[in-house]
């Protein structure tokens, strides 16, 4: 499949984000494609993403595009209480003009505990790096 630049751009936003390279990005979201194909071939319409919500897909038919067959999807959007609560601190932050107090958004808190503990762990002697590259 090609993907199209915004995708391919996503790709990359991911890679810069997560230190991951893009072909295992690429293969983790073609598993959830593919668990997603499972689910809607199991009758199973409603679709959940961690961390974003659940997608309800409905098959309305076929319809001819660009002289190719393609289905015609009716799909709803119902966003994870996680979700909603990092877009509402990012709003809160946009109202209020304080960048200082982004650390309130709970995904980057997360990330940054995270980024923390794996710090202390390399400092601290209790992960050793070429472990880590010979294993990820």
């Amino acid at each position: 499949m090609k993907l199209i630049k915004q995708e391919k751009e996503m790709l990359e936003n991911l890679r810069n984000i997560s230190g991951e390279n893009q072909e295992r990005i690429a293969n983790v979201l073609k598993a959830l494609s593919l668990s997603t194909l499972m689910n809607y071939a199991d009758d199973e319409h409603n679709i959940f993403i961690p961390y974003f919500g659940c997608l309800h897909i409905v098959y309305k038919g076929d319809i001819i595009v660009d002289n190719k067959r393609e289905a015609d999807l009716d799909i709803q959007f119902f966003p994870s209480s996680y979700l909603k609560l990092n877009i509402g601190e990012i709003e809160d932050i946009k109202k209020n003009g304080n960048t200082i107090d982004i650390m309130k958004i709970p995904i980057i808190n997360e990330i940054s505990k995270d980024i923390e503990n794996g710090l202390r762990n390399i400092i601290d002697g209790t992960t050793d790096l070429n472990d880590e590259e010979n294993n990820g």
